[in-house]
């Protein structure tokens, strides 16, 4: 998709650019005219607005976390040396001349290759028009929730080259929710393979991260096993009161009859 993507860039003739999956769609007929209107009033390279997630449990338009920055609370010009995001880069249109000129492609990734050209694109822009309505509608729970290990040999190198870039520019609050990232969001992902005597390009692309985060007395790994034995205490832990709550039951019912 990146390669596809990249000669679409190379290939396209509009003004401004726009991506959208085959299996999202668009929230109504006056997106392209509002997000373009707003890009040339505001005389801006990048214009976009929120983002809502459809899934067979309902419909997802309010984010909090790790997410909280999906949405826009008002219509205004944001530089993002203050909001520093990584996600949800479909929701924005983008100046063709400049993304030429500026030489900015996605990288040869199959997975997570769009936060890093979302962020090489915003930080060369400096800033964006955000609009408070919705500009991308987007599915999940439809495709299968693993990822293979190739993915996730891409997904960590993105997160280092996001970390990196992060790190360079000064965006502590980027460096802080693409570490975030690794711990929280696809702990599951990374832990499945890390462990495993044939993952070396998992362990390496950890030792470069450790290097570049030059944290020798807490390893990200090390971080990231804390929290998932944390999460497995927890999960043991609210096993046992679920037991001890139905024996509970079973005595009173018992001493009830």
């Amino acid at each position: 998709v990146a390669y596809a993507r990249n000669v679409a860039i190379e290939s396209a003739s509009g003004e401004f650019l726009y991506f959208l999956d085959p299996d999202d769609w668009l929230p109504d007929d006056n997106v392209f005219a509002d997000m373009y209107n707003a890009a040339k009033k505001n005389h801006v390279l990048v214009c976009g607005g929120s983002f809502e997630e459809y899934s067979s449990h309902g419909v997802v338009k309010a984010w909090d976390g790790n997410l909280s920055k999906y949405t826009f609370k008002k219509d205004e010009i944001v530089k993002y040396s203050e909001y520093q995001f990584d996600y949800g880069w479909v929701r924005f249109i983008y100046d063709r001349d400049f993304i030429i000129q500026k030489n900015l492609r996605i990288p040869s990734l199959k997975f997570f290759e769009d936060p890093v050209f979302f962020v090489r694109v915003m930080h060369e822009a400096k800033q964006f028009y955000a609009m408070k309505r919705y500009t991308y509608c987007y599915r999940t729970g439809h495709k299968p929730s693993e990822i293979p290990y190739e993915k996730v040999v891409d997904l960590m190198t993105g997160l280092y080259m996001n970390i990196e870039f992060a790190k360079e520019h000064n965006y502590w609050q980027l460096l802080e929710l693409e570490i975030a990232r690794i711990e929280n969001d696809y702990a599951n992902f990374i832990c499945k393979y890390l462990l495993k005597h044939e993952c070396t390009e998992l362990r390496s692309i950890f030792e470069k991260l450790n290097q570049l985060l030059q944290d020798d007395n807490e390893k990200i790994e090390y971080r990231l096993y804390n929290k998932q034995i944390k999460n497995k205490e927890a999960e043991i832990w609210r096993l046992r009161q679920k037991i001890e709550q139905k024996e509970m039951d079973s005595v009173n019912e018992i001493n009830r009859i």
